[in-house]
């Protein structure tokens, strides 16, 4: 049967039911108190069914009508007289929702006051006493929120406490967490509108329990965490660093390395509190002067799926020079936990999160109970290995979030800034150099909302210029003059909010060089939040024919950090970035199948072999296909790819299109590059930000750097196919310029900052330079 006939037959048995129940109504005196009850209760279930088919309100209307004649005919001592009252809350409270009447709440919520103090000895039909006092307690809460009256709420706490007591044993370390910040919840309400300070410690004892729940899945207790830590804010309450500090560490095991990558990368998004914790920590911290601890916060939880990964894979040369066999069997069991780690187990999974009840979102509710026997036992071999090492002196802390103490160390090459934006707040710490405090900027005239409109006026600079996915021919001249117009709007209002404070802040404002060949400082921005996508590099103040009258790149040589971290040592080792005739590799993709051709590719790996001496792989046309990208990936220092690339709404399918395909993130990031320094990505939107997850920062350019590359050069947007041979052959220039035999990528950096200069110079539209960016050291 089609779907109307299936509809027409449920009609059909309900108006049977409906007919043969007053058949059987009739039958019996209307002052019948044994029989008529019952009757009247099944034949309102009945028009209860007819009006989810028909929607027709008088059948409602007639249903809650017989519901209440029911409860009048019951005798008192009718074993379903609960059931009745139940049945008619219920009805009555969906009344409310339909009209907002406040009479039908309080109706229901003092017909459940009775269920609840009368435990029914007839159960069919009937939630467990325990849910049905959960369902009172919320009750009375909604009715406190629109009545205002103390009662109410007082109710529901105490219905929220003689809940908490009722959870049977075999649920309760599933349930406690939610039981305590609910009532928590509760408490808080009735503080807003009748203060109390009892009620007040008693609310947040309440929250710090929940978020302390031993044997809690890590959900619960992370979704505890962020409740206490939003509460102590609106609340002022002393313990809101505490509450961010229980938060983070919960946060690293919610997105534990056992489940898959993707799973995994679906519980970071499912929640925007979850998604904006470390902000938000790094807020409060601010706001209580701890600036050290919210940079340690922010390096910890950006880009934690990177960070997991790559404890996975971290050097263990400094442990094998004292501890030979502890660093091989760590090496191994990171090895064997790398190769699980993928998602294999995601098929297997999902089928038993969604049978289990309770959750919109299956991913939030795994445990450690839902991953394979093997990952289980390779999970346990590497914790109880790393356990081994932290007892070992001087690797007490290897491997763990790295404090602040060592982050500084990344000011000593140039100044850091951080910029951290979180609805109405957005700061800047600069780190100037290891010796000095770190400086604080309130930001003021920056917040959420006006990034997110800057970003989405980007897209619509980058939709009216023809910028789409991929590395372009020409540029576009259908809605030039107007793009160019946002995007110096754009421009403009970036340096003004963020970028000139900041430099003033940092004491850089007043360096500007109008001779090329100084050298200008290097600095690493670091921003949060949709200032991710926006090009705060390019900062300034431009004419209408595209030059500046000030800009970023008169003061600074710009890079971006994606994680802190990332630019310090692995294990304290030094790396060489001084190449002596660097082994690099060169890819280009004039002809992918079913993208439009490039022609400038091929001009561009020509002047590439041309300046890069004679150390070079070139891979072109068929040779560049992904098979044969890999196996020379792994071995080469240097790599410069010409070809399309493509940021995916699903951004593991991000990549580079090669001859028989994509290169995806989800196959770069299973690459190891051990002596990989620097990357050229001459492809469009490699390097910008995730469209879901921003902080988090899932594109191919972090991809290149997770893979062993220290240094990568990326773009925001789709770049002009005539532009790439240009900005490469300045930039290789710069790079070799002392030998083509040794290069420092140290320089790369700087190399990007006079390629890009050329084309400026060469009056080149703002939209096809501004794209380019370093990433990296």
């Amino acid at each position: 049967m089609d779907i109307e006939e299936v509809a027409a037959e449920e009609l059909r048995i309900v108006l049977l039911e409906i007919d043969q129940l007053r058949s059987t109504l009739a039958e019996y005196d209307d002052g019948d108190r044994s029989k008529r009850p019952h009757i009247l209760h099944n034949l309102a279930n009945a028009l209860d069914k007819l009006f989810q088919i028909t929607d027709d309100e008088t059948t409602k209307s007639e249903a809650l009508d017989l519901r209440r004649t029911a409860i009048d005919l019951a005798l008192p001592a009718d074993p379903l007289l609960v059931l009745y009252k139940y049945e008619l809350a219920c009805s009555l409270s969906d009344l409310f929702d339909d009209t907002g009447l406040v009479e039908h709440l309080r109706a229901a919520v003092s017909l459940l006051r009775e269920v609840v103090d009368f435990p029914p000895t007839v159960t069919d039909g009937l939630p467990t006493s325990y849910d049905l006092l959960l369902q009172y307690a919320l009750k009375a809460q909604v009715l406190f929120g629109v009545a205002h009256q103390q009662e109410d709420i007082d109710a529901s706490i105490a219905a929220f406490i003689r809940y908490t007591a009722a959870i049977p044993e075999d649920h309760r370390t599933r349930k406690l967490p939610r039981c305590y910040w609910m009532t928590a919840s509760a408490m808080l309400e009735r503080q807003r509108y009748f203060p109390s300070s009892d009620i007040l410690d008693e609310a947040f004892s309440l929250l710090e329990r929940s978020s302390k729940v031993p044997g809690a899945t890590s959900f619960d207790v992370l979704t505890a965490s962020i409740i206490w830590a939003a509460n102590a804010s609106i609340y002022n309450h002393p313990s809101e660093l505490e509450a961010y500090e229980q938060a983070f560490e919960h946060y690293a095991q919610f997105i534990w390395f056992g489940y898959g990558l993707r799973i995994r990368y679906s519980r970071l998004k499912s929640s925007d509190a979850r998604l904006k914790l470390p902000v938000s920590a790094a807020e409060c911290a601010i706001r209580f002067g701890q600036f050290e601890r919210a940079v340690e916060w922010l390096d910890e939880g950006r880009s934690m799926l990177w960070g997991q990964m790559s404890k996975l894979r971290s050097s263990v040369e400094r442990l094998r020079r004292t501890y030979p066999d502890l660093a091989r069997r760590l090496e191994s069991a990171g090895q064997a936990l790398e190769e699980l780690a993928d998602d294999e187990d995601v098929d297997s999974v999902l089928p038993r999160l969604q049978a289990r009840p309770g959750t919109t979102q299956p991913y939030s509710r795994l445990d450690a109970s839902d991953i394979s026997e093997q990952k289980a036992r390779c999970i346990a071999e590497w914790n109880a290995i790393l356990k081994e090492v932290h007892l070992t002196p001087g690797f007490e802390s290897f491997l763990q979030p790295k404090p602040y103490s060592e982050l500084k160390e990344i000011s000593r090459h140039g100044p850091v800034f951080i910029i951290n934006l979180v609805d109405n707040h957005c700061d800047a710490l600069i780190l100037r150099s290891p010796e000095e405090p770190i400086v604080h900027l309130a930001l003021s005239d920056m917040t959420e909302s006006r990034a997110l409109s800057l970003k989405k006026r980007l897209l619509e600079a980058l939709r009216l210029s023809g910028r789409g996915g991929n590395r372009s021919l020409a540029y576009f001249g259908r809605g030039r003059k107007d793009a160019s117009s946002i995007l110096r709007t754009i421009l403009t209002e970036l340096w003004r909010s963020v970028v000139e404070p900041i430099l003033h802040g940092a004491g850089l404002n007043d360096t500007k060089r109008n001779v090329e060949n100084d050298v200008l400082p290097r600095v690493w921005w670091c921003p949060t939040g949709a200032l991710i996508d926006l090009p705060l590099h390019a900062a300034g103040e431009y004419n209408s024919d595209g030059s500046s009258s000030v800009c970023v790149s008169d003061y600074v040589v710009c890079s971006y950090a994606p994680r802190l971290s990332t630019l310090l040592p692995v294990d304290n080792e030094e790396y060489s970035f001084v190449l002596h005739s660097p082994r690099t590799l060169a890819i280009g993709q004039a002809q992918a199948q079913g993208a439009a051709p490039l022609p400038g590719t091929v001009q561009e790996l020509g002047l590439v072999r041309q300046i890069c001496g004679s150390n070079i792989t070139s891979l072109e046309g068929e040779e560049a296909n992904i098979a044969g990208v890999l196996a020379e990936l792994r071995l080469t220092e240097l790599v410069h790819f010409a070809c399309h690339g493509e940021q995916s709404k699903l951004e593991f399918d991000s990549g580079l299109i090669l001859y028989d395909g994509r290169l995806q993130i989800s196959e770069l990031i299973r690459q190891r590059v051990p002596n990989g320094r620097l990357a050229f990505l001459s492809a469009c939107e490699t390097a910008k930000g995730g469209l879901e997850t921003p902080d988090e920062v899932m594109n191919i350019a972090s991809a290149m750097l997770f893979a062993g590359f220290k240094g990568v050069v990326g773009t925001l947007w789709s770049i002009t196919d005539t532009d790439g041979p240009m900005v490469a052959e300045a930039f290789y220039t710069y790079l070799f310029q002392a030998s083509r035999s040794e290069v420092d990528t140290r320089d790369a950096a700087v190399a990007l900052h006079f390629a890009v200069k050329r084309l400026r110079d060469r009056g080149t539209p703002l939209v096809q330079w501004v794209p380019f960016i370093h990433l990296g050291v």
